[in-house]
Formats: C-alpha cells, sequence, structure tokens
C-alpha cells in the first residue's frame, strides 16, 4: 500500500466495529518485518471501555494512543496525536469505521476527508475511503489514510520466521529442540 513511513498507525475503535486481535497481530507482525515504528492507536473510548488484551501489546513495548468521541476531549487528544507524528511520514491502518479520515480531518481541518456512518444493521465501518493517499501537515509532517481492511495476510515470510516478529516469543525461540521450529506441533518445542 505504502513505502517509506516512519510509523505505522494501527487504528482500531473500542466498538463499532469491534477490535479484532488477529488483525492487529497482523499489522504488528508486518510493521516489526519491516522494520518499521508500530503505533496503535485505540479510537471511540467514550463509547466502551478499552479491551484487555491492550495492556499485553502495552507490556510488549507497543506505543498506545487513546482517542475520544467527546469533542471536550477529542482536542486534546488530536493535539496529542499530531505532536507524536509530527515530522514524520505515517499510515493509518484499520478497519471501515475506525475513524481514521475522522482523524485526519481533525489534524487538517480544512481537508474534509469524507467520512461515513457505521452501518446500523452490521455495526461496522462502510467503505468510503476508496484509495491510499498521503496528505501534508506541513513541511515535515505527511500522513496517508487508507481503505479499510477487512482480512489481511502475510507475505514474503516463512513459517519458521514468524516467531521472530512476536517479541513475546522472541527470548524462547532460542530454545526450541529444531533451529526451524514453526511452533505448532514439533517436539521440545519452547514456545
Amino acid at each position: 500500500i505504502v513505502a517509506n513511513i516512519d510509523y505505522l498507525v494501527i487504528v482500531a475503535a473500542t466498538t463499532n466495529p469491534e477490535p479484532r486481535r488477529g488483525l492487529i497481530d497482523r499489522f504488528l507482525v508486518c510493521a516489526f518485518h519491516e522494520g518499521i515504528s508500530p503505533i496503535l492507536l485505540i479510537t471511540k473510548t467514550d463509547l466502551a471501555p478499552l479491551p484487555d488484551f491492550i495492556e499485553e501489546y502495552r507490556a510488549l513495548g507497543v506505543q498506545i494512543v487513546t482517542t475520544s468521541s467527546k469533542t471536550s476531549d477529542r482536542d486534546a487528544d488530536v493535539a496529542k496525536i499530531h505532536k507524536l507524528l509530527a515530522g514524520k511520514t505515517s499510515v493509518l491502518v484499520g478497519h471501515s469505521g475506525v475513524g481514521k479520515s475522522s482523524l485526519i480531518n481533525s489534524i487538517i481541518p480544512d481537508l474534509n476527508l469524507k467520512v461515513g456512518e457505521i452501518s446500523k444493521q452490521h455495526l461496522k465501518g462502510k467503505h468510503t475511503t476508496t484509495f491510499a493517499e498521503m496528505h501534508k501537515v506541513d513541511n515535515s509532517t505527511y500522513i496517508i489514510d487508507t481503505p479499510g481492511i477487512r482480512e489481511m495476510g502475510l507475505v514474503d515470510m516463512k513459517p519458521e520466521e514468524l516467531s521472530h516478529y512476536f517479541p513475546e516469543m522472541r527470548n524462547l525461540i532460542h530454545q526450541c529442540r529444531f533451529n526451524n521450529c514453526k511452533h505448532i506441533n514439533e517436539p521440545d518445542c519452547a514456545i
């Protein structure tokens, strides 16, 4: 989708749509594989509590940022996110309806990116953004908006390499009996 970025900002909502841990994991694996710093941005924190698994990501060293949909909290949250992304090129990824385009509109108010409503029937976002587009915040800050992603596969990665991109597994992989262990059902697997 993009190249030459500093941050992969994985955007997930507390609700509508529900966060999917498997998708977050895949994005994190891709970031670690490509040497890109990931940020997990949780939106709609005023609508539902943070999922329990978010603290597990924080314990692994993943930077977590939260934002509320409430106007009173939103301005401070957006200023914090803007400061974090300053001087970098960042791409926002996640499901449709998590607030990627809305966040960019808050950072660059004159942009007026199209945003859609959550489907009342499925409680998921509708595809409003149809292609990846880079937006200039200032002379050194760029944000790339992307279409919502429903599924994501990992490419250019061998199954035995996958564990190298999970921080919680890295310290254990050298204790496995076989150096090409896939950590599925091999004998004497440390994981």
